[in-house]
Formats: C-alpha cells, structure tokens, sequence
C-alpha cells in the first residue's frame, strides 16, 4: 500500500514534502517555536573542493573580506558522524543527504554510507562526481543509495569552463557509467541518478542541452535551481534581527555578471528542457517551479520571494564538518553535537529563539532567493 500511494504521489507531481506539511505546520503554529522530530538531515562532511564554480557561494567568499575564516576546528571523523546517525535513527530521521564541498574527498565516506542505508535511511548524495571509483560505484550500489545527484552545468565546454577544471565534465560522465554498469551487474535500480543544474547567466542559452546529456547516459531525472543570492543591504537588514554568518566561509552576494540573464532566452530554454524531457520520457523539475511572467522577477527585483513564509527550521536542518548545527541558508548556530546531543540543540533555547523571530518576520530579507523556498502553497498555509 505504501509503495502504491508513492507512485500515485509521483503521478500526481507530489513529492513527500508536499504531503507532510500538517507535520510541521502545526508544530509552526502551535508549539510556540519548539518542532517535531526533524524529518530531514543535510551532513556536510567537509567544505574541501577541488573544483572552482563560478556561482559556488564558497569559492565567492575568498574575495569577500567580511566572509568569516575557515574554521580551525578538526573535521568530524567517520566515527563521530556513525554515532550522530545512531542519534538519528532514535527521533526517527527518515531522510539524511550527504554533500560538502565535495564528499568524496571525505576518506572512508563509504563506512558512512554503510552505516546510514544499514539504519534504513533515504540517503542522497550531492557529488561533483570527480572522484568516484568503481571501488566507489560497487559501494553504492551494494548499500542500495538511494539517489546520487551529479552537479552538471551545460555541454562538456561551457561546464568545464564554469567548474574551472578541464575535465569536470568527462569525470561526471565516467562517474555515471561507472555507477550504471554497478547497477547492471547487481540487476539492481538503485541508486536512482540526477543531474542537477543551477541556471544562471553563464548557462542560460544551454540548460536544455543537459536534458540530451542526460538522455545519452540513461538518466531519468534532471532538476534545475534558480541561484540563490542577495545583497549588502538585505544582509544588514537580517543582522539587526539576529546574527548570522558567523559559522560558514562563504559569501551569497554574487556578481553581476552572473545573475544578469536574458529572461526571454532563458524562459526559451526552460521551454525546450521541458519538449525534450517529454520526448526522451526523461522527469525534469525547477526549484522553484517559476511561472514565464516570475523568471525576470527571480533575477532583477530583489524584493520578490517564490514563498512568503518559511517552513524549513520546522522539519529539516543542517550539520557542518565541525559539528555545529545551523538551520539553513541562514547559518546561525545551535549548537555543537560534540559539546551536547542533537536531541537537545533541535529544540534548544538558541533553536526556539530562531524559529520564533523566523515566525515573526515570516521571512528575513535574507531569504528572498533562498534554494528552499520552493513550494508555493507555503505561502497559502494558514498561520
């Protein structure tokens, strides 16, 4: 019954964020800023990169000198990440995603793996796909993973020009054929594989271009993100609220050059990604789902938000590779898994004095273009 009602669900275009919504929406409402157990999990297991993204908020913090310094602390280890996921399966998690900087360059990454799919967890990972191995790939495939996300940008130029390495693309590439052929070996469909791509002015003429990669190396899924960014004074305006940007070495004002798209060519090819999904039977999703008339909006009025309420800090939230908990985008921290348990930061004092001027504010003006406001009905639920 369960698996009948997910397929339905896929039919219908739902995803499991859509259905849970009482979940959180009561605790919004009426437990004066404590939360439910967390449905979701984002561990970053480290902020090492070996690539150099244009639009990644990481690499744009090196020119921003009130970006805060990296951090000093030591990374979690493998073992200490194991026990914060035995911590998980007690409040009955139902989903962690692994991502980074790139996570593959976390050694021993798939004991970490073992460990969550062992705990029956939805696991995602979010990878450049640089460094997998078919070391790797049997790994994966023999923890039954279930949805790995490569991060592709356009044809094999344009993406190893955006990335900044010169052969990003074709270890994307190998990276996926290596995985399908693990898969096949195994009989196996997991893990489910995604090319994600973030739109922006550097690859506006070819997103739909990733949609005939996709088809190429027999991928079903491709999702597209809209930037996330902001400005000085939307920065100033949420600080006189609350703190923030005091945990993570990266900085959202991005340049111009970046976020200044054509809206008309752009909604073109948003057009064509959607003909070609449907001609390849290939699944395409955009976060958000902008309508035509809210492209140019998304880019050039720094007042419009897809939702005007946030939900997130209600069911989801976020480990960095030091143990601090902070609860999104806004990187305000909670508190440190090595000093307490994660059951005691989720509904904390820190947590609840966030969630309650997130409540009153309904949104800060930092949030605007945050990646996670993507569920229009949000803005219809009644508070």
């Amino acid at each position: 019954m369960k698996t009948f009602a997910k397929k339905i669900a896929r039919k219908l275009g739902l995803r499991f964020d859509d259905l849970v919504w009482p979940y959180y929406w009561a605790a919004y409402n009426f437990l004066g800023g404590k939360a439910f157990n967390p449905l979701k999990i984002t561990i970053e297991l480290t902020y090492g990169c070996n690539l150099r993204c244009k639009m990644c908020p990481l690499e744009n913090a090196k020119a921003d000198e009130h970006t805060p310094a990296p951090n000093s602390q030591k990374e979690l280890s493998i073992d200490e990440l194991q026990g914060f996921v035995n911590d998980l399966k007690k409040l009955k998690v139902k989903s962690i995603l692994l991502t980074g900087g790139e996570p593959f360059i976390k050694k021993d990454i798939e004991k970490l793996i073992a460990k969550i799919k062992e705990n029956n967890f939805y696991c995602c990972i979010l990878s450049n796909g640089y460094f997998i191995t078919e070391y790797h790939a049997k790994k994966l495939v023999d923890a039954k993973v279930d949805l790995i996300s490569f991060s592709m940008d356009g044809p094999q130029a344009l993406h190893n020009k955006i990335r900044g390495v010169d052969d990003s693309f074709e270890k994307i590439c190998q990276s996926i054929k290596l995985i399908q052929a693990e898969k096949k070996r195994a009989h196996s469909a997991l893990p489910r594989i995604i090319l994600n791509c973030t739109i922006s002015a550097l690859n506006q003429e070819h997103i739909s271009e990733i949609v005939d990669i996709a088809h190429e190396l027999g991928v079903e899924l491709v999702d597209y993100m809209y930037l996330f960014y902001t400005n000085p004074e939307k920065i100033t305006a949420t600080k006189s609220v609350m703190a923030v940007g005091s945990l993570k070495p990266e900085s959202q004002i991005l340049p111009e050059s970046i976020k200044k798209i054509d809206a008309q060519k752009l909604i073109q090819e948003v057009n064509r990604a959607r003909n070609k999904a449907k001609e390849y039977n290939i699944s395409i999703g955009f976060n958000p789902p902008l309508k035509d008339s809210e492209i140019e909006k998304r880019f050039f009025d720094d007042s419009f938000s897809f939702s005007s309420k946030c939900f997130y800090p209600w069911f989801e939230t976020r480990l960095d590779p030091y143990g601090n908990v902070y609860p999104c985008s806004l990187d305000v921290p909670m508190g440190n898994i090595r000093k307490m348990p994660f059951s005691q930061i989720w509904n904390g004092a820190q947590y609840i004095d966030f969630r309650n001027k997130l409540k009153q504010h309904k949104l800060l003006p930092m949030c605007a273009k945050c990646c996670k406001l993507v569920y229009r009905y949000w803005s219809k639920l009644p508070t």
